[in-house]
């Protein structure tokens, strides 16, 4: 069967497209500033009135949507709490256990040579240069078990099999 040439005229790339127009397309620009202007007044009203203690009215929402669900059952007994109820917005934010977050004074604090990290923890040093550097930056000599920084060591690729890290010491012996 022989293929039929295409008009000149529909040879263009949009004519061929397809395209698929949702309800966000569809919806006018009006309609979505509506719909944003109501969530953000929801959002804003049920706010302050968890600011005030007053808690998020489930139960006009649900009216709103003609949900038939109850979410809190009276005849139980439950109560209907929010996570903002256990604290006390009145107040200023303080934390009981100053004494905590001040480290003790015989701690120094160390900053790592190669990333400037700063730490209390304790620093190892270097097996060759002997600067201090955090753990991270250190890696072990898989032949005298040593710990080098990345700039006193280097990757052995000699066996193919594996790659292992190695420091200028045991890679001179190597040779």
């Amino acid at each position: 069967m022989r293929k039929r040439k295409a008009d000149s005229s529909s040879s263009t790339q949009t004519s061929q497209c397809k395209t698929h127009l949702g309800f966000k397309e569809m919806a006018s620009e009006e309609d979505w500033n509506l719909i944003y202007a109501k969530t953000q007044q929801m959002l804003i009203s049920n706010a302050q009135g968890l600011y005030k203690g007053e808690g998020v009215q489930l139960n006009n929402v649900l009216e709103q949507n003609m949900s038939p669900i109850s979410v809190v059952e009276e005849d139980k007994g439950y109560k209907q709490s929010s996570l903002l109820d256990h604290f006390k917005l009145d107040e200023p934010c303080t934390h009981k256990h100053k004494q905590d977050l001040i480290p003790p004074p015989n701690i120094e604090k160390h900053t790592c040579t190669y990333c400037l990290k700063s730490s209390f923890s304790p620093l190892s040093i270097c097996g060759f240069c002997e600067r201090k550097f955090c753990p991270q930056c250190l890696g072990r000599c898989s032949r005298c078990v040593k710990l080098f920084c990345s700039v006193c060591s280097q990757m052995d690729y000699s066996d193919n099999v594996d790659e292992r890290l190695m420091c200028f010491t045991c890679i001179s012996e190597n040779i």
